[in-house]
């Protein structure tokens, strides 16, 4: 391990301290061990801190080490981080060394001080694995639902910043599947979904609801994504650039999401959002919101803001897009036809219509004898929307009338 780089300080020899608390009877040797910690600690005398702790496990029982230790968990993330780095390191291995479940807690809380400290450095991996032997400790003692969803958001949150993970450059959802610090990444992400209501720290909330729409984007649910980047970029205590990086990315995987009834609401109020108008691709987003076809360099202008795992997604979605919008001018049409207005094959046009009709997201019927589709009007549809209220209303006319009639006595 090496010396630790820090000066005793000019208070007494820590030595003659030490022995000078073992004179002391047990209560009030834990209290003055406490005080003399907190004395180290805010002298910053990494060296002294390291000594007296290895003193107290060498020497002294788990019950009087552990308050003492505690206090030093606790207490130590006043120390500049290079030197609570060396000194949680080396007394995470001093402990964890004892075996006793006494030492649980302290050992829980030096992690998460070693993991601080290798996330400040860049080590997110690193950090990760730290936080991950927390969790996946089965000693004495058991952090709260709150404590688990924070860890657990942290560590996805550290894994979709690693190395293994952005290095890997992936390309499609599958490369994403096979990664395996994204696959650490979803299953914390998973675990602290479970319990991201008992999560009160803020910044912590912030970090999962991060980790919740970036994991979305990166596993294909497009526009669960674009919902959840949507709230993030209107989150008051995010900077005005950082708001504005997750508006785009809320259109970029709008721009993903399948065409209906979901879109289309979420495709409104990201319309009528006046940072809007501010992004390079606000005219294809308005193209869309008015329900026109989305082709040649409006196509291009998209996937020069895509990822690189989103771009080989886009012409499926806008195929679906083009549908409906084809649908708002043909009551019906060939495939024949249909294909050369979507620039696709008759088979994918009708695949793509079929899929639509069967998931509720298109009305219409497709006759493939005569090779047509019919679409079925959205004032066809408001036909019968008026319709269904008119019968209603009559039903409300009719019972008020029979309410009237057996009881003449209440105002009309």
């Amino acid at each position: 391990e090496g010396s630790l780089p820090f000066s005793f300080s000019p208070l007494m020899d820590i030595d003659e301290r030490i022995q000078d608390l073992e004179q002391l009877d047990q209560l009030e040797k834990v209290t003055k061990y406490m005080e003399f910690v907190n004395e180290l600690i805010e002298r910053k005398n990494g060296a002294a801190i390291s000594k007296v702790a290895d003193h107290l496990l060498r020497t002294e029982a788990p019950n009087v080490v552990r308050p003492i230790l505690l206090t030093l968990a606790e207490t130590m993330g006043l120390l500049p981080l290079p030197v609570l780095k060396q000194i949680g390191l080396h007394l995470i291995e001093s402990v964890s060394a004892k075996q006793s479940a006494t030492f649980d807690e302290p050992i829980y809380i030096l992690r998460r001080h070693v993991a601080h400290c290798l996330e400040t450095e860049g080590k997110f991996e690193e950090a990760a694995h730290m936080l991950e032997e927390n969790m996946s400790s089965k000693g004495s003692f058991t952090p709260d639902e709150g404590q688990r969803g924070v860890a657990f958001a942290k560590i996805c949150s550290l894994y979709l910043r690693s190395n293994t993970f952005t290095s890997a450059h992936c390309t499609t959802l599958a490369e994403f599947d096979r990664n395996l610090a994204f696959k650490a990444a979803v299953d914390s992400h998973k675990r602290a979904a479970a319990i991201q209501n008992k999560i009160v720290d803020k910044d912590a909330l912030f970090e999962f609801r991060v980790c919740d729409a970036t994991v979305l984007n990166y596993t294909g649910s497009f526009l669960k994504a674009a919902e959840k980047f949507h709230k993030l970029s209107v989150t008051a205590t995010a900077p005005e650039a950082e708001r504005m990086r997750y508006l785009a990315s809320s259109v970029n995987c709008l721009f993903l999401s399948p065409a209906g009834p979901l879109r289309s609401r979420l495709l409104s109020s990201i319309y009528k959002d006046d940072r809007s108008a501010r992004l390079p691709v606000f005219d294809v987003l308005e193209a869309m919101f008015l329900e026109r076809l989305v082709k040649g360099p409006d196509v291009e202008k998209v996937l020069q803001h895509l990822e690189a795992h989103q771009k080989p997604l886009l012409g499926s979605s806008l195929m679906s897009h083009n549908l409906l919008a084809a649908s708002r001018i043909y009551d019906n049409i060939t495939f024949a036809q249909l294909s050369a207005l979507l620039a696709v094959k008759p088979e994918e046009a009708e695949d793509t219509a079929s899929t639509m009709i069967q998931e509720g997201r298109m009305t219409g019927s497709i006759d493939q004898v005569a090779g047509m589709l019919t679409f079925t009007s959205g004032m066809a549809a408001l036909a019968q929307w008026d319709s269904e209220i008119a019968d209603v209303c009559h039903s409300v006319n009719r019972i008020a009338d029979v309410i009237a009639a057996r009881f003449p006595q209440l105002p009309k």
